[in-house]
């Protein structure tokens, strides 16, 4: 199954058009998840995660105070020189492992979080859309787009739907979060009767294979 060409804009978070994807500040991608999920996805505090991203007020050009202009970063004393990561495991199947994949225009992935672990924000760069469900435990998905943040409380069973270009992190609950994705292979925009307000399709699902 190959991929149609399109223009360089034609898969845009809105066609035919540039979009703006600012990591801080007032209308920033980060700015759109809880202090909460950011300060526990970078181990930081919530005071720090909230200067990284809604102290800036500015939006494409902002002034540097002289304090700011002075200071370069520093290797955090903190740091094990090892990165740590909860996730118990992540898997993702491509058509090299299963050709069928590439048969029916998909991609899979399975993430297994600890009790009270998070997969820090993520996003797709190539206009795909993420379908997945909560295959066991429980936790919170807050889902972010340039339109502002939908929080989801999940259990096992729910379906849900990440939009094109919308970041996404999990924070699993006492009994932590597996959860299964799907990735067309090729790029495809859902139409507006294919989501619901706020960009986030999510149903009761029972008797999941």
């Amino acid at each position: 199954m190959g991929c149609e060409k399109r223009s360089e804009t034609a898969t845009a978070y809105i066609p035919g058009q540039f979009t703006y994807f600012l990591i801080t500040g007032t209308l920033s991608l980060l700015g759109g998840f809880s202090t909460e999920f950011v300060s526990k996805a970078y181990n930081i505090t919530k005071d720090e995660a909230y200067k990284i991203t809604k102290s800036q007020t500015g939006v494409l050009i902002i002034k540097v105070g002289e304090d700011e202009n002075t200071k370069i970063p520093k290797p955090s004393e903190n740091s094990t020189h090892k990165p740590v990561h909860k996730i118990t495991s992540a898997t993702t199947l491509t058509e090299k492992e299963f050709p069928f994949l590439k048969e029916a225009g998909l991609s899979a992935s399975l993430i297994k979080l600890e009790a009270n672990a998070i997969s820090s924000p993520t996003y797709t760069t190539d206009a795909t859309v993420q379908v997945g469900y909560v295959a066991g435990g429980s936790g919170q998905i807050q889902i972010v787009g340039l339109n502002g943040k939908l929080a989801l409380e999940v259990k096992a069973g729910d379906l849900l739907v990440v939009p094109s270009f919308f970041m996404v992190a999990k924070l699993a609950g006492e009994n932590g979060l597996e959860s299964p994705h799907k990735f067309p292979a090729c790029p495809r925009r859902l139409s507006w009767e294919d989501i619901s307000i706020g960009g986030i399709i999510t149903r009761n699902v029972t008797n999941i294979p």
